[in-house]
């Protein structure tokens, strides 16, 4: 397992300089606008990207079918790209917790913030890798810039309606729920994404 993790870091490293490159920019940008938030949001898009991005370099090299004559299994296979997107979220969480701390100067806040933005991004591994594992990496692809802009369409036709406030304190549970729920739905698309695999053929 842990192979198959180092391999595709070694992969992806000319990759991971340019997205370092990319998030050193916003990070820059966040405190020039002295706001964490959009950096937080970036952080969990990129903490998915980056595995997305391995799968596609397995499937452009034809991996799978040379893989599949080692001795690992295809659950192993899955799994290992889960404990990359896991990882990367964790990295991507510190320094974004990291972020917000300087900025905020809110330690409470920023625990709040960015157990959020990590469970956003489990949300959209958790959706977009069953998809991939079904469709391939390209209509993967589609699916993550789905899910990232129809939450956003539809946040943005609900504050033009005239709806009231939710309660402060039930936003906040709901943050502090939310890694819990995440979890779950993560468990339930390491299950989808092992059967879809093990029944797919190269």
């Amino acid at each position: 397992m842990k192979g198959l993790i180092l391999k595709d870091f070694y992969a992806m490293r000319q990759q991971l300089r340019i997205y370092f490159i990319i998030l050193a920019f916003w990070l820059f940008l966040a405190f020039q606008d002295n706001n964490a938030s959009f950096f937080g949001g970036v952080t969990a898009f990129f903490s998915v990207m980056i595995p997305v991005s391995a799968i596609a370099y397995d499937e452009q090299a034809h991996w799978d079918k040379y893989a599949l004559t080692m001795p690992v299994s295809r659950t192993q296979m899955v799994v290992s790209k889960y404990l990359l997107t896991i990882l990367c979220i964790f990295v991507c969480g510190v320094l974004s917790f990291a972020t917000s701390c300087i900025i905020s100067k809110n330690v409470s806040e920023s625990v709040i913030t960015t157990l959020m933005f990590m469970s956003i991004g489990l949300f959209f591994a958790s959706i977009i890798f069953p998809a991939i594992f079904k469709l391939g990496v390209e209509k993967g692809r589609m699916v993550l810039i789905g899910i990232a802009v129809l939450p956003t369409l539809l946040l943005t036709a609900v504050s033009k309606l005239d709806f009231p406030k939710p309660d402060p304190a039930l936003v906040e549970r709901a943050f502090y729920l939310a890694p819990a729920v995440a979890a779950v739905v993560l468990i339930l698309s390491i299950l989808l994404s092992v059967h879809i695999y093990k029944n797919k053929e190269f």
